[in-house]
């Protein structure tokens, strides 16, 4: 039996016609619970047809997750301060400057609420897959957390003001 994670995945590269530009890991950490997985290999490792973008104008640092190890940072400290980039290729840390980068988070913004047509100059909207909506009191609140913990939310959890 196949990857169904690997294979759903595929299935989205296949409809729109080329593999993603980037992978935007929010769920993988340096948690056991989370290493047993092994998403970024799993996705790089991917056949017929690859996943992530490997063309010669990709990014070779286009699987990207949030955080990392003390030896990570590290380097990612050294890469800022002198400029020398010791990660492998396919690997990196960096901080984000929300002042610079300003611009593309008015873009992503407007990704997020829609984009008009459905396409922003050539990027489709983003519409956020919504897990489960709960209340805002202290059950739904609980609700939330007991799903989040469980580790199988699909989507976002949205909590109704």
């Amino acid at each position: 039996m196949g990857d169904p994670l690997v294979e759903r995945l595929q299935d989205i590269v296949i409809e729109h016609g080329g593999p993603f530009d980037i992978v935007l890991d929010t769920v993988s950490s340096h948690d056991a619970r989370d290493v047993v997985h092994g998403y970024s290999g799993r996705i790089r490792a991917a056949g017929d047809p690859g996943l992530v973008d490997t063309g010669p104008d990709a990014d070779g640092h286009n699987y990207v997750t949030i955080g990392g190890k003390t030896g990570g940072w590290v380097t990612a400290g050294l890469k800022r301060m002198t400029g020398v980039d010791m990660f492998a290729r396919g690997e990196t840390l960096f901080w984000i400057d929300f002042n610079a980068c300003a611009p593309d988070l008015k873009h992503l913004r407007s990704l997020a609420d829609g984009g008009g047509s459905g396409r922003v100059g050539s990027c489709r909207a983003v519409k956020p897959a919504i897990e489960k909506t709960v209340p805002l009191t202290d059950d739904g609140v609980r609700e939330a957390f007991r799903l989040l913990h469980g580790r199988r939310v699909v989507g976002k959890l949205a909590i109704e003001l």
